[in-house]
């Protein structure tokens, strides 16, 4: 969502990032910090592509793009995604807001549905005994535009094809989608989607507690693989499809 605000503000998929450490200060009941984060695997490499960025979840150039961006400014549009409670400082830009499956699926509908964000319902229809029908609509909100999604979606279907998330591919079905994994390897996700469905997959322990192994990568891409392999049986295939405005 922070690649999506960016590419609104004006960045393209080629843009540069600088993918370079940087130490931050701060005080903390009245001592002075630091905080210095790092890439996963605590690599850099200078500068990448907005693209690459996204594709491999580089946190140093995502955290210099929120940096770039400015802080208010990506607070401000989170929230227009439905998030809460959003942190006013760069913490934000790794993911340090709290969030439900629900919550989460539900901003992902803005990728899925071309810049238009669905709001989940359980109940459809309801029918008295005397056959009186009730029935509820979907509330829909535009955030952005299909041009602006189709190429995030771009981006998302690389890191399928090519990078962090390649365990979530499915044969013969287009997917796009992203891995997280929070610090310690506590959480772990993965949220993606096809033409037809919009799907989250959260790992962890209700008692929040480190897990082996546990990344977006692993356990989550994989249950995911396994979820739309079989909810699109049977289906025609359906591709992203680009629009006319997009070169």
């Amino acid at each position: 969502f922070l690649y999506q605000i960016a590419l609104d503000e004006g960045y393209n998929p080629a843009s540069q990032l600088f993918d370079i450490g940087r130490t931050y200060t701060y005080t903390e009941n009245g001592v002075q910090k630091k905080w210095q984060p790092k890439n996963y695997g605590g690599n850099f490499q200078g500068i990448v592509s907005f693209r690459d960025s996204l594709t491999h979840s580089r946190n140093l150039s995502t955290l210099n793009l929120v940096t770039d961006l400015g802080i208010g400014k990506v607070a401000s549009e989170l929230k227009r995604y439905g998030f809460k409670n959003v942190n006013q400082d760069l913490s934000l830009a790794l993911g340090s807001m709290n969030l439900s499956l629900i919550e989460f699926s539900q901003a992902y509908t803005v990728l899925s549905n071309n810049g238009t964000m669905v709001k989940p319902y359980i109940v459809e229809q309801i029918v008295d005994k005397d056959g009186n029908t009730t029935t509820f609509e979907t509330e829909k909100v535009e955030i952005t535009t299909p041009e602006q999604t189709y190429l995030t979606t771009s981006i998302l279907q690389d890191v399928i094809t090519k990078g962090t998330g390649k365990r979530a591919a499915v044969t013969g079905i287009e997917l796009a989608g992203k891995t997280g994994t929070t610090n310690d390897n506590i959480d772990a996700w993965f949220c993606g989607y096809s033409r037809y469905y919009t799907t989250s997959v959260w790992v962890g322990c209700d008692d929040p507690k480190p897990m082996d192994n546990l990344t977006g990568s692993s356990y989550p891409s994989k249950i995911f693989s396994d979820y739309m392999t079989k909810v699109h049986k049977g289906k025609i295939k359906k591709d992203f499809k680009m629009p006319n405005t997009v070169y």
